[in-house]
């Protein structure tokens, strides 16, 4: 067991803004101050030569090293500033397909050059992927398929209830070329995630559309994520929302913008493409809001609860029901306090807490990791 200690002189432990605290037993059991997400990477090789899709336009073969990387990336920049403690962990890259003419929908390397565009061809091609052995399909990951037609391009299943649900996603080969930014890659993969965990665009349309009344609309019904067009600068998006431009709003009013125009989920605007033709992804987008980390964390802990390491358990003083008898530990229904929340853990587990002062336990039986969010300061007493 080990029992709690604060180093802090006046009998306070703090936790900044997103930091944390872990602690470990002897023996197996160990804290972790990350929750891994696996994944399975499956390439789609080419029928006939069964050659791997290529990277560029000199044919380069995609490589595991140009997939280590673009994860490698991914946990360098928005997981290591932004989410809650979690990681992408590639637990295996695997190479799938096997015929050589005549291919049909039950080989993989039948959707070598599939652009995928529609729901109907994702769903027809996860039925085959559950269904036959040389899709390799993992229960206990995310199912990552990279093929040449989705070129430069990616995309990802919403979880259900959405009608739009499958749990597989698409990556083509040209999103790997390594002379491309390696923050765009990174930005991909976030980008889709988001999906995979429950997340719409911000911006109802991604057109190059500019006029309010058409396309500033609510995509993703996330309280703090503002309305939003791609085409629009900072100054529209806040005159569209406060009636002033970025310059003259407080400074809680330009966080809530700039949290819009750096959404990881959102398209990009004009000002932000380094080609005027190009869509998302050509700058690296690294902001999510509070609400849009919350709904990426209990999608993780439920309806995409196979494919991680561990559970968050959210707490806050208050609670959002204090009426409620047996909160349930979602950001919705946090527990009230940090025993009640160590209670309900098990190894590996984040206790996410919410700004406040808090009362600690003397003794922490679990090998857990005490984090705060990004909305402010925890202190606990011990």
């Amino acid at each position: 067991m080990n029992v709690w200690r604060s180093c802090a002189r006046a009998g306070f432990i703090t936790l900044a803004i997103g930091v944390g605290l872990t602690w470990g037993l002897t023996g197996a059991a160990k804290a972790s101050p990350t929750i891994d997400v696996r994944f399975s990477i499956k390439v789609i090789t080419r029928p006939i030569s069964h050659q791997r899709p290529p990277v560029n336009a000199a044919l380069t073969p995609v490589a595991n090293a140009d997939i280590d990387a673009m994860f490698q990336m991914a946990n360098d920049s928005l997981l290591a500033t932004y989410w809650r403690g979690y990681r992408f962990l590639v637990t295996e890259i695997l190479d799938v397909g096997s015929c050589s003419s005549g291919c049909d929908s039950s080989d993989p390397a039948f959707w070598y050059g599939a652009a995928l565009p529609g729901d109907f061809d994702m769903k027809r091609f996860e039925y085959w992927a559950k269904m036959t052995p040389a899709f390799q399909w993992r229960t206990d990951a995310v199912n990552v398929y990279i093929n040449q037609g989705k070129q430069d391009g990616a995309t990802a299943s919403f979880p259900p209830p959405d009608n739009r649900s499958n749990d597989v996603v698409f990556v083509g080969s040209r999103v790997f070329d390594p002379a491309d930014s390696p923050v765009w890659k990174a930005a991909v993969m976030h980008h889709e995630m988001g999906h995979y965990f429950s997340l719409a665009h911000p911006n109802g349309s991604i057109e190059n559309c500019c006029v309010p009344s058409v396309c500033i609309t609510d995509g993703d019904q996330i309280e703090d994520t503002l309305p939003d067009g791609p085409c629009f600068t900072l100054d529209q998006i806040s005159t569209n929302r406060y009636g002033q431009v970025f310059a003259s709003v407080n400074a809680v009013k330009q966080d809530s913008l700039l949290n819009m125009f750096w959404n990881n989920m959102c398209y990009l605007h004009p000002d932000q493409k380094d080609d005027p033709g190009e869509g998302f992804g050509h700058e690296f987008l690294p902001r999510l809001t509070e609400l849009q980390l919350d709904q990426w964390t209990d999608t993780a802990n439920d309806v995409r609860l196979g494919v991680r390491s561990a559970r968050t358990r959210f707490v806050e003083l208050q609670g959002a029901c204090p009426s409620c008898p047996t909160p349930t530990g979602k950001s919705t229904d946090p527990y009230r306090d940090i025993p009640q929340a160590l209670t309900n853990s098990n190894p590996g587990d984040i206790v996410l807490l919410r700004p406040g002062l808090y009362s600690g336990p003397s003794v922490i039986n679990q090998p857990v990791t005490l984090r705060a969010t990004r909305q402010g300061t925890v202190q606990i007493s011990n």
